[in-house]
This record gives structure tokens, C-alpha cells and sequence, in this order.
């Protein structure tokens, strides 16, 4: 459910997206999906030496505890919930890389590199006439689309009770 007076678009206008515009709140959630491991397990240098070990500075910038406490009651729910808990991870945390072969294709605007059904480009290594070399983000073929799309939907619905302005992605992610 809701808060009085929102939708599933709202956005906050202090965060611009890298390709122009505000992020809504799905592809915040999208966005800290993306980097859960990084932040996870990324090098700060506050966590060094011999004392206790410290989470990452990324880690306290963003909504991870939150996005990892909705991932824990989905995970945990019905079987439904437990359905797109498994999609939405095995789309976003369970990930692995690889440098492959795309296809390329020509428009008016220049070269167009085309990833394989379950893949996303993360760096064109090198661009060719017809295809191109380039380090792939790859994921399960069981996952479905639809089932990805309604999980990040109803991650976002329950991070901090639908509050939309409360879920936050470290502003180094967002930096232009």
C-alpha cells in the first residue's frame, strides 16, 4: 500500500540519473541492487588495522541495511514472495563476468553494441564493424523479466514503509 498522495514514480530531484533526469524509486532500488556486493565488500580505509573490522563507508551512504532487511522478509515469506526474492536476486546479486563477442549494429547515431538475452554490457572493450568485445554482466537463464520488474516493485513498496524519499543511493554512484 501507498502513503497518502504518492506513486510508484515518485522521484527525488536531488538525485539525477546518469543518462539526464531524476531517478524514480525503482531505479534506486535497481541501482542498489547493482552495487549490494561492492558495497558489501568494498576496500575503506577506516576498516583497516587490527581493530574491528568497519562496513564500507558506501555501505552507511546508501539503503542497504534496508534493501538487505526487505530481501530478508521475501526471502523468508510465502512462496510468491519467496519467488520474486529468488528472481530479483539471481538478476542483480548472483551475477558473474565474462569478456565476450556482441553483435553490433549500425544507426544514424553510430554503433550499437547488442548484449545476449541474459547479459548486460558493462564495458565496450573493443568496437568492430559487426560486432564488438566487451566485458559482460550475465546472469541465470531461469530468470524472468516480468518476475524481476514486480520484485523491484515490491522491494521498493516496502523499504521504509513506502516512504520513496527515504531510499537513498551513495551519491559516488550518482556522480556525473
Amino acid at each position: 500500500m501507498l502513503p497518502q498522495g504518492r506513486s510508484s514514480t515518485d522521484v527525488l530531484p536531488s538525485l539525477p540519473r546518469l543518462s539526464g533526469g531524476p531517478m524514480n524509486v525503482q531505479q534506486r532500488v535497481e541501482m542498489l541492487l547493482r552495487s549490494y556486493n561492492d558495497a558489501l565488500h568494498a576496500w575503506d580505509p577506516g576498516s583497516g588495522g587490527d581493530g574491528v573490522r568497519l562496513m564500507p563507508s558506501m555501505w552507511n551512504e546508501g539503503s542497504y541495511v534496508e534493501l538487505e532487511r526487505v530481501l530478508r522478509d521475501l526471502r523468508e515469506g510465502p512462496p510468491r514472495e519467496r519467488q520474486l526474492w529468488w528472481h530479483v536476486s539471481a538478476r542483480f546479486l548472483w551475477t558473474s563476468e565474462r569478456i565476450g563477442a556482441v553483435m553490433v549494429k549500425r544507426s544514424r547515431l553510430g554503433p550499437v553494441a547488442i548484449p545476449p538475452r541474459y547479459a548486460e554490457i558493462a564495458v565496450i572493450i573493443e568496437m568492430g564493424h559487426a560486432s564488438a568485445r566487451a566485458r559482460l554482466v550475465t546472469w541465470s537463464a531461469a530468470v524472468r523479466d516480468d518476475l524481476v520488474r514486480e520484485g523491484v516493485e515490491e522491494i521498493a513498496r516496502r523499504m521504509y514503509g513506502g516512504d520513496f524519499g527515504r531510499v537513498i543511493v551513495p551519491r559516488s554512484l550518482v556522480a556525473a
